[in-house]
């Protein structure tokens, strides 16, 4: 179940716990995070994840607003090493993660909505 697109800045990172859509008939509908965001082929051997996670990750322009891809409460807003934000948020029993971020809309703990606005690529 682990599946892959690359990403300019910006990756978002499920976490399922199990074997979700395989095992159970819940199922979770998201929001593309970005508007007239791109796939691309996965870059080959750079980021490895469990075989529960999954991870999309996409091209888009720069300045480009990253929205909630499904409503939830964001759980850590932190910067890297690189001066690039990530932005963790989670729905029932899913995380996820948006990284790469230049600027930063919201804050540990905001709950937000699908489609709202949580940053800058």
């Amino acid at each position: 179940m682990k599946t892959m697109v690359k990403a300019c800045l910006l990756g978002v990172f499920i976490s399922l716990p199990g074997v979700l859509f395989a095992q159970q008939q819940d199922s979770v509908w998201l929001q593309c995070p970005l508007n007239e965001a791109m796939v691309v082929p996965p870059p080959k051997n750079v980021i490895h994840y469990d075989e529960p996670d999954l991870c999309i990750v996409l091209v888009s322009k720069p300045d480009t607003v990253a929205k909630a891809c499904i409503t939830g409460k964001v759980t850590n807003v932190e910067q890297t090493d690189d001066g690039k934000w990530d932005v963790v948020f989670y729905y029932k029993d899913y995380y996820f993660w948006y990284s790469g971020l230049s600027k930063v809309i919201v804050r540990r703990n905001d709950v937000i909505k699908v489609g709202q606005p949580l940053g800058y690529i």
